[in-house]
C-alpha cells in the first residue's frame, strides 16, 4: 500500500498512487528540486499506522524508528514549516522524503553509515536587482470538479524551481518573474494542468480526477482494503454526476451498474419500493435481501435515504466478503458510506462550503392496456347479445384516462461541508415530493442528515457521531389500474341519485333511485374519494469512536453504538354515501373509519481491535477481532374498525408485540506477503434467539488467496499490464431470517373479544397454542468463486471475471403444510431441503478517449445465475410427486411450485391445446400431463385447468438467468454527457390481468354487468386462469436515462459553480412481451402502477 501524502479529505483518503504516478513523481520531483544523492536509497520501505497530520521532524521519527537511517539537519531548519498529512500505508523511504521536502526549499543527500544530509537549497546567485523589482504575485484557488479545495496540491512555475503548496482552504500565493508565465498544478490523482497567467492576479484551478492512476480504495466488513489487495468478490461504485439519472430513489444509482447485482425498479407509484438481488440470492423462502450498512450500522434501508448524501458504495458478493457479517450476509452486502466534513488542518476550522441540488421532472405514462374503446366495445356486445343493448350506457369513457395525469416530482438538497477546530462536518436538508401518474397518488419525504468526525489527541482518538432523520407521507390512495381497464366504456363517470347517494359518482346496476348497485367500484371515486393517510418517523443514530493506541499505534481499539427507530401510523376513512358503501360495509351507506400504529427498534453493539503491521519489509499482517450485539423490538396495534354513525365496531383489531436478538463474535486476517500474495481467512460464530439453545449457535468460517501476477518477474517486461490478479475463496454464511421470532418455542394467542368462552353470564378469555418445531436450525450457505481482476495500459481498459458456485442446506420454509394433528397448527415454519446455484459475471471498462478537453468512458457488465432445488425433505414420495405451491394469484390459487430438480418459481399450469388449422387456443381444452397412449382408456385432453393433477411442470422460471447493464460517460470541456441501459432475458412472465379478462362474455364473472376486454383476447366462454396461454418470455432491453449536463465555473469572485442538466428517463424498451412492462421480480404481473417516462431537469449549485 502506497502513501498519498498530500490529500486529507476523507473522499480522497480512499485512494493510492500506481507505478506509473509514483514514476511521475519521482521524475518531477527530480527535476524540479534537483533533489541528488551520490550514494542510492535502497528499496526500503515505512508502515504509516493511520492517518495522521505531523511535522517534518515527525516524519523523520517514523523513519528512524523503522530503518537503520538517522538525520543530520540544523536545529531550526523546519520551524515555519507547514504540516504534511500522511495516509495510512506503505511507502519508500526515499518517495516519503521527497514529498515530505517538495515546496519547502530543502534538498536532502545520503551520506555514508545510512546517514541523510537535510539542508536547505542554493539560491541563484545571478538574480539582479532589477529581476526583483519586477516580481509579480499572483494568488488563487484550487479545487477539484465538485468545488472541493485541494489542500498540498503543488503550483510551479513552469522552467525553473520555483513553487508553492496550496493551504487547507485551497489557497495559495506565488511570486513569478515575469507578467506572462505558466503554472503547473499537479496533485496526487489528478491529471497535471498547465495554466497560462497573463494579466491575472487572482486565478481559479480546477483539476479533473485521473481515474488510471487512482489506487481505490474499497470498505469491507469492520475496515477498508486498497481494491487490488481485496482477495473477495468486491465491487465499489461512486455515484457520478454525469450519470445517474433521476436518482430519486438510491436503487437508481446501481441499476445495471454492478455484475450479478438485480434491481428491479419500483413501479411507477410514489411509494413503491424496488427488488434488491444478489446472484438471485441463497435461499428459497427466507430473506433473499442482502444486508445493507449505512456509516457502519448493520440491517439499514435504502427506501428513506437521501441518494445526494451517498459518496461511495460497495457491494460484497461472496462469502469471503460477506463471512465477516455471519447470518446477516447470506445474501450478500452493499455497504454506503455517506459524505463527510472537511479535514481539518492543525486544528483550524475550514470556512463552509455550501451545495443546493435540485432535480424536477414530469411525467407521463407510455403504455396502457390495449381494450376496447366505446364504439368497439358498442360493436362487439351487440354482435354477441344483439337482444340487450338496453344494460349499456351511451357515454364514451376512456376510464384509463380517467385515473391518470401527468406526474410531477421535485428534490431538493441543500447540504454545508466544512470544519469547527477539530470537528469536520456535514449538515444535509432535503426534500422531495412525488405527484404519481394516477390522480391523488402522492409521496413527501424529508430528510434530515448530520456528520461530525471530530479528533483528539493528535489524531489519536477519532469519533463519527451521525444522525439521520426521515419523515415519509403518503396519503390514502388507489391503483385501480386493472379494474379502469376492464369498466363498461359506454358508462359514464358520474351520476346524480336523490339523497346524495354515492357522493356525486355513477354506480353500476343502480336505479334512477340509486337502489340495487350491482358493482360499486367505480374506479374514478376510488381515487378521488381515498381519505387518511400513512406517516413514518425514522431515526438512526450512530456513535462511533475509535482510539489509535499512543505508543503502539499499530493497535486501534473501536467502539460503535447505533439506534434505529422506526414509528408509522396510517388511518383510513371510508365516507359516508360514497359508491362504496352501498355495495360492501352492510351496503346502508355507513362508511368506516380505522387507525393502525406500528413501532420498531434496532439497536447494536460493536467492539472490535485491529493490529496492522509490516514486518521485514515484506510480511503485512492486518488482524481484527471483535464482539456484537443486535436487539430488535417491534409492536404493532390495530384499532378495531368503526362505523361512522355509532361507532359500531365492524372489524375487531388486534395487537402484539415481539422482540428477537443476536450476538456474535468474529475475526479476520489479512496475510499479504511481498505484495504478491494475499491470504484473507475469516470466521464468525452467531446465536440467534430464533433457535432453540442446542441449535442456537452457528459458525461461519470463510478463507481467501489472491495471487498479483503482474508483480511476479516474469510479467514484469509486459509494458502494458498494469494489473493482473487471480482470487480464489471459500465460505459459509447462515440465514435465519424468517418472520417468526419464536419458530422453536411453545407461545400462545389470546381469542379475540368475538371468540371468547362463556361460563354462564361471564366471558373468558382463552389462549391457543401456536405450531412450534424445537429442531428448526440454521440455514447454511456454502460458495465457491474464483475470479480474476485485470488492467492494461494504467488501467485504461480495466475488468473482472467470477465463476462461483454455491450450495445452501436446511433451507428454511414458512407455512409448510403438515400432516393434520401433527403439531398446533396444519402449517410450520420449519427447515426442508437443499438447493445448488452457480454463475458466471463478467465485467469490463474502458476509458476511450482523453485529450486535454475531452475524456470518453464505457462500462458494461453481464451475469448468469441458475439455481436448483436438490431436495425437498419435508414430503414423502417420489421427488418428480412433491413440490410446494408458490406464486400467488390470489384466492388460494397458485401459480408456480418448488420442486428437486427445477430452478425455483417454476410455473405450475395446465397446458394449452391450439386449433390445428387456426392456430387459436381452444376453450376449456387441455394436455392430460397423465396421459398414456397404451393404457386403455386414457385420456389425451382434459378440460379443468384449475386442477392440480391436470396441471403440467412447465420448466419455466420467473427467475432472471441472464442480466447485464451498459453504461457511458462523456466530458467535452464544461459539458457531460450520459447513458445508462440494462437487460434482461431468459425468464417467463404469467400475465395474469390478462387471465382474469380471460372471459370473453363481455360480462363480469357474477354475469351482472357489462366488462370491456383486451383486444385479441380468447373468444372463451369462461375464465381459465391456469392457461399457459397467458404464459409469455419476459425479455427485454431497458435504455434507462440519457442526460446532457453543462457546468459553469467562477460564479462568483472566481468561485462557486453550476452545472445545469437535462435528461429522460425510461427512454425506450424493447421487448416482445403483451403486457404494460415485463420486469416484474415476481414473475406475476397483476397490472400494477405503470413506470412512467421521465423529463427531467437538474440544477446544481455549490459556492
Amino acid at each position: 500500500m502506497k502513501i498519498k501524502i498530500i490529500n486529507i479529505r476523507f473522499l480522497r483518503g480512499k485512494r493510492y498512487l500506481t507505478m506509473i504516478m509514483r514514476t511521475f513523481i519521482f521524475l518531477l520531483c527530480t527535476s524540479v528540486f534537483g533533489l541528488t544523492s551520490d550514494i542510492a536509497f535502497s528499496q526500503q520501505k515505512v508502515t504509516i499506522n493511520h492517518d495522521q497530520m505531523v511535522t517534518i521532524d515527525k516524519v523523520f521519527e517514523i523513519i528512524k524508528k523503522q530503518t537503520d537511517y538517522h538525520f543530520i539537519y540544523p536545529k531550526k531548519l523546519f520551524e515555519n514549516k507547514p504540516k504534511l498529512q500522511l495516509k495510512k500505508g506503505i511507502i519508500k523511504v526515499e518517495d516519503l522524503l521527497r514529498l515530505s521536502l517538495v515546496s519547502n526549499d530543502l534538498n536532502f543527500e545520503l551520506s555514508e553509515n545510512n546517514n541523510i544530509i537535510i539542508k536547505a537549497a542554493k539560491k541563484s546567485k545571478n538574480i539582479n536587482a532589477s529581476v526583483i523589482v519586477q516580481e509579480i504575485r499572483i494568488n488563487g484557488n484550487i479545487k477539484d470538479i465538485n468545488g472541493v479545495p485541494l489542500i498540498g496540491a503543488n503550483i510551479i512555475e513552469k522552467g525553473t524551481t520555483n513553487g508553492v503548496v496550496s493551504d487547507f482552504d485551497g489557497n495559495f500565493s506565488i511570486k513569478v518573474s515575469k507578467a506572462n508565465v505558466t503554472l503547473i498544478a499537479s496533485y496526487i490523482g489528478f491529471i497535471t494542468k498547465e495554466i497560462i497567467v497573463s494579466d491575472e492576479k487572482n486565478i481559479t484551478i480546477i483539476l479533473d480526477e485521473d481515474a488510471s492512476k487512482l489506487d481505490e480504495v474499497v470498505i469491507i466488513g469492520y475496515g477498508q482494503v486498497r481494491k487490488k489487495d481485496a482477495t473477495g468478490a468486491v465491487v465499489s461504485i461512486k455515484p457520478e454526476e454525469n450519470n445517474r439519472g433521476s436518482a430519486t430513489k438510491t436503487t437508481d444509482l446501481l441499476l445495471g451498474k454492478v455484475a450479478g447485482l438485480q434491481i428491479t425498479m419500483p413501479s411507477g407509484s410514489p411509494s413503491s419500493d424496488g427488488t434488491i438481488r444478489i446472484r438471485q440470492g441463497a435461499s428459497l423462502n427466507a430473506s433473499n435481501s442482502p444486508l445493507i450498512v449505512v456509516d457502519g450500522i448493520a440491517g439499514e434501508s435504502f427506501n428513506q435515504l437521501n441518494s445526494d448524501d451517498i459518496e461511495n458504495i460497495t457491494v460484497l458478493k461472496d462469502a469471503s466478503s460477506t463471512a465477516i457479517y455471519g447470518s446477516r450476509g447470506a445474501n450478500g452486502v452493499i455497504i454506503v458510506t455517506t459524505k463527510r466534513g472537511k479535514a481539518s488542518f492543525d486544528g483550524k476550522s475550514v470556512s463552509p462550503s455550501f451545495n443546493y441540488r435540485g432535480d424536477f421532472s414530469i411525467n407521463k405514462n407510455i403504455k396502457t392496456l390495449d381494450v376496447y374503446n366505446a364504439d368497439e366495445f358498442r360493436t362487439e356486445f351487440l354482435k354477441r347479445y344483439p337482444d340487450l343493448g338496453s344494460v349499456l350506457g351511451d357515454s364514451d369513457t376512456d376510464w384509463q384516462k380517467e385515473i391518470y395525469r401527468l406526474g410531477f416530482t421535485q428534490k431538493h438538497t441543500f447540504s454545508a461541508t466544512g470544519a469547527l477546530p477539530y470537528v469536520p462536518y456535514r449538515v444535509s436538508l432535503g426534500y422531495q415530493s412525488d405527484k404519481g401518474t394516477i390522480k391523488n397518488s402522492k409521496k413527501d419525504l424529508a430528510t434530515v442528515a448530520i456528520n461530525l468526525s471530530p479528533s483528539f489527541l493528535n489524531d489519536h482518538l477519532k469519533a463519527n457521531i451521525t444522525f439521520k432523520e426521515t419523515y415519509r407521507n403518503v396519503p390514502e390512495s388507489s391503483s385501480p389500474v386493472e379494474s379502469a381497464a376492464f369498466m363498461d366504456p359506454t358508462a359514464p363517470v358520474y351520476a346524480t341519485y336523490p339523497n346524495n347517494m354515492g357522493l356525486g359518482y355513477y354506480m353500476f346496476g343502480a336505479d334512477e333511485m340509486g337502489t340495487l348497485p350491482t358493482n360499486t367500484s367505480n374506479p374514478v371515486a376510488s381515487i378521488n374519494l381515498a381519505r387518511g393517510e400513512s406517516k413514518n418517523y425514522r431515526t438512526a443514530t450512530n456513535f462511533k469512536l475509535s482510539y489509535n493506541i499512543h505508543g503502539f499505534e499499530d493497535l486501534t481499539l473501536t467502539a460503535n453504538l447505533g439506534i434505529t427507530a422506526n414509528d408509522y401510523s396510517s388511518s383510513r376513512n371510508v365516507l359516508d354515501n360514497s359508491p362504496s358503501t352501498w355495495g360492501g360495509y352492510g351496503g346502508t351507506g355507513i362508511g368506516i373509519y380505522s387507525s393502525n400504529d406500528s413501532y420498531s427498534k434496532i439497536s447494536i453493539q460493536e467492539y472490535y481491535a485491529n493490529y496492522n503491521h509490516t514486518f521485514a519489509d515484506i510480511h503485512a499482517l492486518d488482524v481484527t477481532f471483535g464482539h456484537t450485539y443486535e436487539k430488535y423490538y417491534s409492536r404493532y396495534e390495530n384499532s378495531p374498525v368503526l362505523k361512522n354513525d355509532n361507532d359500531e365496531v365492524y372489524e375487531i383489531g388486534s395487537s402484539g408485540a415481539s422482540e428477537r436478538a443476536l450476538m456474535s463474535y468474529f475475526g479476520r486476517a489479512n496475510y499479504n506477503l511481498n505484495n504478491r500474495y494475499l491470504f484473507t481467512f475469516t470466521m464468525r460464530t452467531d446465536a440467534s434467539s430464533r433457535f432453540a439453545p442446542e441449535t442456537r449457535w452457528g459458525y461461519f468460517p470463510s478463507g481467501a488467496f489472491a495471487w498479483k501476477l503482474n508483480e511476479e518477474k516474469f510479467l514484469e517486461n509486459i509494458d502494458n499490464l498494469s494489473s493482473l490478479k487471480l482470487r480464489l475463496s471459500y465460505g459459509q454464511t447462515g440465514q435465519q431470517d424468517i418472520n417468526n421470532n419464536y419458530a422453536y418455542q411453545a407461545s400462545y394467542r389470546s381469542s379475540t373479544d368475538d371468540s371468547r368462552y362463556r361460563f354462564g353470564d361471564v366471558f373468558y378469555t382463552t389462549y391457543r397454542p401456536n405450531a412450534f418445531d424445537r429442531n428448526i436450525q440454521w440455514e447454511v450457505t456454502s460458495t465457491y468463486n474464483y475470479g480474476l481482476d485485470w488492467g492494461i495500459n494504467n488501467n485504461r481498459i480495466y475488468g473482472s471475471l467470477d465463476i462461483y458456485k454455491r450450495f445452501t442446506d436446511n433451507l428454511l420454509m414458512e407455512d409448510v403444510r403438515v400432516s393434520a394433528g401433527s403439531n398446533f397448527s396444519d402449517t410450520l415454519d420449519q427447515n426442508i431441503g437443499e438447493m445448488e446455484s452457480n454463475g458466471v459475471e463478467f465485467s469490463l471498462g474502458a476509458i476511450l478517449l482523453r485529450t486535454d478537453d475531452l475524456e470518453w468512458s464505457v462500462n458494461a457488465n453481464f451475469a448468469y445465475n441458475n439455481s436448483k432445488i436438490k431436495k425437498l425433505t419435508i414430503y414423502e414420495g417420489a421427488p418428480e410427486d412433491t413440490y410446494i405451491k408458490t406464486g400467488s394469484i390470489g384466492s388460494s390459487r397458485y401459480s408456480q411450485i418448488h420442486k428437486v430438480g427445477n430452478t425455483p418459481y417454476t410455473y405450475f399450469l395446465a397446458k394449452q391445446v391450439y386449433d390445428d388449422e387456426t392456430g387459436k387456443p381452444l376453450d376449456g381444452v387441455f394436455y392430460n400431463p397423465n396421459y398414456d397412449a397404451s393404457v386403455s382408456g386414457s385420456e389425451e385432453f382434459v378440460y379443468d385447468d384449475a386442477n392440480d393433477s391436470n396441471k403440467f411442470d412447465t420448466g419455466k422460471s420467473s427467475l432472471v438467468p441472464y442480466y447485464g447493464g451498459l453504461s457511458t460517460s462523456a466530458k467535452y470541456k464544461d459539458w457531460d454527457f450520459g447513458l445508462n441501459c440494462h437487460f434482461a432475458f431468459g425468464q417467463y412472465v404469467f400475465w395474469e390481468t390478462a387471465s382474469r379478462g380471460s372471459n370473453e362474455s363481455l360480462y363480469d364473472s357474477y354475469g351482472l354487468n357489462p366488462k370491456n376486454s383486451l383486444d385479441n383476447t380468447p373468444e372463451w366462454s369462461q375464465e381459465h386462469r391456469f392457461s399457459d396461454y397467458w404464459l409469455h418470455k419476459g425479455d427485454y432491453f431497458k435504455l434507462d436515462n440519457i442526460t446532457v449536463g453543462y457546468t459553469m465555473s467562477e460564479l462568483i469572485k472566481d468561485a462557486g459553480s453550476l452545472r445545469l442538466s437535462c435528461g429522460v428517463q425510461n427512454v425506450l424498451m424493447l421487448t416482445k412481451y403483451p403486457g404494460i412492462d415485463p420486469e416484474v421480480y415476481s414473475g406475476i404481473d397483476g397490472s400494477s402502477y405503470p413506470r412512467p417516462r421521465m423529463f427531467m431537469f437538474t440544477a446544481n449549485l455549490k459556492f
